[in-house]
């Protein structure tokens, strides 16, 4: 019983959830409820396809030549990752770093829509397309190890909607001697006290990391159970299956395997100092399908796709469902006051700052 009320209950939710973008029951249990499920059916296998891939270094000559290719003078390099169905978060947030950063573009299955759109705003910035499953992207921590072996050169990573800005982050990109990465933030795990970097923005110093990873046979992908040889080391550290970095959670997400054991290994990491407004990570914009997300992401995305509207992409994003600017005004009103100001404000500051950064320096 209790498993036929759990299901009932995520039924309800989704009901609840394709009807803030105006679908009709009928049509989400006919049509939208299968695609869902037979969308995470494949995403399970094209992510086995992936850790294969990233166990076999399939991809990383072709990765090293062509990150090769993209030399240029001295500087701070970003690569920024672009998924499907995100362009209306990335371009504004890459926008705010261009100038202070030389970015170049991971395309992780993207259409070829959403590519033309990036080569339209940023003629200059170099793109890397990776081969994916048609409808699939490279899970991140699989695809930021195959960037760390691939690379020679330290490089920062950016989320899609993590949006920058205090222009002094740049100044503080520098390593200390015993450092591997400069982070946003970081979290504490309560039950040993340490810390772990949050990976939304980083810094990377790439050859210290590269000797950790040959050190102990890791990557910097999620880990949902612990590689045998370094059981006793993690537990000397307080780290478990049962207390992994980020204790509310069942594995050891993205990155936080690789620095746990970089911190074990004698290095160290330091956060931005910067204050609190200096910037904004939105989270959650690109796990799952759209379909089915909550009011606040289909509001964030309603608000976003505003400086997208009349392109091709845009039509694009409105065929496959996501919450487009004439549903603002309805999605508003679901929503807590609070929350939805805060969403507004946010978009506000992107555009005056993206208006600001438009003009010559």
């Amino acid at each position: 019983m209790n498993i036929i009320a759990t299901n009932l209950s995520r039924l309800r939710l989704f009901l609840a959830r394709t009807s803030l973008v105006g679908i009709p029951a009928t049509r989400a249990l006919a049509w939208e409820l299968p695609r869902l499920l037979a969308w995470r059916a494949y995403n399970r296998l094209a992510s086995l396809v992936y850790a294969l891939m990233d166990r076999q270094r399939v991809t990383d000559r072709r990765t090293a030549r062509a990150l090769q290719r993209f030399t240029g003078p001295e500087g701070i390099y970003f690569y920024v990752i672009a998924v499907p169905r995100a362009l209306h978060f990335l371009i504004p947030a890459a926008s705010l770093i261009q100038r202070h950063a030389r970015i170049v573009f991971v395309l992780n299955g993207v259409s070829r829509t959403e590519e033309q759109a990036l080569r339209d705003r940023f003629p200059a910035v170099p793109t890397l397309r990776l081969w994916t499953l048609p409808g699939t992207c490279w899970p991140h921590g699989h695809l930021l190890s195959v960037l760390l072996r691939s690379s020679g050169r330290d490089f920062g990573i950016i989320d899609h909607d993590f949006f920058l800005f205090d222009d002094t982050v740049f100044e503080q990109l520098r390593f200390a001697e015993d450092e591997f990465a400069v982070c946003a933030d970081a979290w504490r795990n309560a039950p040993t006290g340490s810390e772990v970097p949050t990976t939304h923005f980083m810094y990377l110093h790439t050859r210290r990391l590269q000797e950790v990873m040959r050190r102990h046979g890791v990557g910097a992908q999620l880990y949902k159970t612990i590689p045998g040889h370094l059981s006793d080391m993690l537990a000397n550290a307080g780290f478990s299956m049962r207390n992994p970095p980020k204790e509310y959670q069942s594995f050891f997400d993205s990155f936080l395997m690789l620095s746990v054991l970089a911190v074990q290994d004698g290095y160290r990491f330091h956060k931005l100092d910067t204050a609190p407004e200096g910037w904004v990570h939105v989270g959650g914009t690109s796990m799952g399908r759209h379909i089915s997300k909550d009011a606040v992401h289909h509001y964030v995305s309603s608000r976003f796709l505003e400086w997208l509207e009349g392109s091709p992409v845009y039509e694009e994003y409105r065929r496959k469902g996501l919450a487009t600017p004439d549903m603002s005004k309805r999605l508003r009103d679901t929503l807590d006051t609070q929350i939805a100001h805060r969403v507004d404000l946010l978009v506000d500051r992107v555009g005056k700052r993206m208006a600001a950064l438009s003009t010559p320096p």
